[in-house]
C-alpha cells in the first residue's frame, strides 16, 4: 500500500473514532456557554440586589432619624405638658 493511501486511511479511521469525543466536546462547550450567560445574569440581579439594599438601608436610616426626632419632639412636649399642669394646679390651689 502506498504511504499517501494508508496515511488518508489512517486519517479517515482517526476522524470516525474520534467523532464522539468531538460531539460531546460540542455538547459540553454549549452548556459552559449556557451556563456562563446564566452566570451573568446572575452576576447582574446581585448587583442590582446590592444597588435596592443600598437605597432601603438610606431610606431606613432617613425613616429612622424622622422616628427620633418625633420621639425627642414628643418628650419635649410631654416636658411642657407636665410644667403646664403643674403651673395650673398651682394656680387652682
Amino acid at each position: 500500500m502506498d504511504e499517501k493511501v494508508l496515511i488518508n486511511v489512517l486519517s479517515g479511521l482517526f476522524d470516525e473514532k474520534l467523532q464522539p469525543v468531538h460531539n460531546r466536546l460540542d455538547r459540553l462547550e454549549g452548556r459552559l456557554d449556557g451556563m456562563d450567560s446564566r452566570l451573568d445574569r446572575v452576576e447582574s440581579e446581585i448587583g442590582a440586589l446590592k444597588e435596592g439594599q443600598q437605597k432601603l438601608r438610606q431610606e431606613l436610616k432617613r425613616v429612622s432619624d424622622k422616628v427620633n426626632e418625633t420621639y425627642e419632639l414628643a418628650l419635649e412636649n410631654w416636658g411642657q405638658v407636665q410644667e403646664s399642669k403643674a403651673r395650673l394646679t398651682a394656680l387652682e390651689s
